[in-house]
């Protein structure tokens, strides 16, 4: 190992690297310095961040305009094929999804008797008896899936008319009523 060894000084300043290259490190030496030396501010300068620290910095090669477009279109075609990968997914198994994932929801539930309302009913109001009708307040799903239990069984049917439920029956009888969104 004859010759002069050179020495290499590198500073990390507001996020920056600076390196600076000086001449020998001690004339006729062969042994290595492995003390940090102090520098004047002078003697630093900025070190490119794709630049070898050993190299010198001064050939460091920008990007190409057509390699930065190249990225760029890449990234727009792979966020493309991404998107239509989803739409197709949902497009062929969106209904089995949707019947899997969202459940009927109860929209309303209550017991009623000829009285009216028995205080066990939830976000279903009583209205009143018209004859053998229940009529009862609830806002109508966009599919309606209705539950009439009676005390005493009979034939039921219902109608939504003027924004309230309306079950007809053949008697007035305890009814509880179950009101699903499917």
């Amino acid at each position: 190992m004859g010759g002069a060894q050179g020495r290499v000084i590198i500073k990390l300043e507001r996020g920056h690297i600076y390196i600076s290259h000086g001449g020998p490190m001690h004339p006729g030496s062969n042994e290595e310095d492995t003390q940090i030396e102090m520098v004047e501010d002078s003697e630093i300068k900025p070190v490119h961040e794709r630049a070898s620290l050993m190299g010198r910095g001064d050939n460091v090669q920008r990007r190409s305009c057509v390699h930065s477009t190249c990225r760029v279109l890449m990234g727009v075609v792979a966020t493309g094929v991404f998107v239509f990968m989803l739409i197709q997914l949902w497009a062929q198994y969106g209904d089995t999804i949707k019947t899997r994932v969202f459940s009927p929801v109860l929209v309303g539930a209550g017991s009623f008797d000829a009285d009216g309302d028995t205080d066990t009913s939830f976000m279903i109001k009583y209205k009143d008896w018209a004859n053998t009708t229940l009529r009862l307040n609830v806002s109508r799903p966009e599919k309606d899936l209705l539950q009439v239990t009676m005390r005493q069984p009979q034939p039921w049917s219902y109608e939504w008319k003027d924004g309230l439920l309306h079950i007809a029956m053949s008697e007035p009888t305890e009814t509880t009523v179950f009101l699903w969104s499917v």
